[in-house]
């Protein structure tokens, strides 16, 4: 129940902070002390690859529109070397669901060449996913979020805190 509530919490933030360019300072109780810019800008800004730059709290595409990320996630990736993930599955998200954005988590262990549990596909597969992802017509966020210590030595993947697995770091 709380991870659900932090990830609505976070999700109304994130959708809080993005502005659509209109100046709501008259508004009952708003702050003055940071006006609303929306995608207008003086001059050119930096663009990201993909075409985004920010402007205040907005993220714009390169021609100027505000633009509103709905993102899924595609799991498996951090799990496995990447059975059972078809074009598909990314058409399914963008036309069905209208998601424009994909999560990708990735796994240090399958990437790494010195890693006990090298997969020499793995990088292909990944690559394949944001290609799948990309014809979908969404975004893609590659994830490394799980930090192992360095131990690359493990021999299977298990749950966290067990010895002799590549442990989450704890957080600061």
């Amino acid at each position: 129940m709380f991870r659900r509530s932090l990830a609505v919490f976070l999700g109304l933030t994130l959708l809080a902070g993005c502005d659509s360019g209109e100046n709501s300072s008259d508004a009952p109780g708003a702050s003055t002390s940071s006006p609303l810019r929306g995608c207008t800008t003086d001059s050119a800004p930096p663009t990201a690859p993909g075409g985004y730059y920010t402007n205040g709290t907005t993220v714009c595409t390169a021609d100027g529109t505000p633009h509103l990320f709905h993102g899924v996630d595609r799991p498996s990736m951090e799990w496995g070397p990447g059975e059972n993930i078809e074009a598909s599955d990314f058409q399914l998200m963008g036309q069905d669901w209208h998601a424009n954005v994909v999560r990708v988590a990735l796994n240090q262990d399958f990437w790494l060449s010195g890693a006990t549990l090298y997969n020499s596909n793995y990088q292909y597969t990944i690559d394949q996913v944001i290609h799948f992802a990309e014809a979908a017509g969404m975004d893609v966020i590659l994830d490394l979020h799980w930090s192992d210590r360095g131990d690359l030595s493990v021999t299977a993947l298990q749950g966290q805190d067990r010895n002799g697995t590549s442990n989450q770091q704890q957080m600061a």
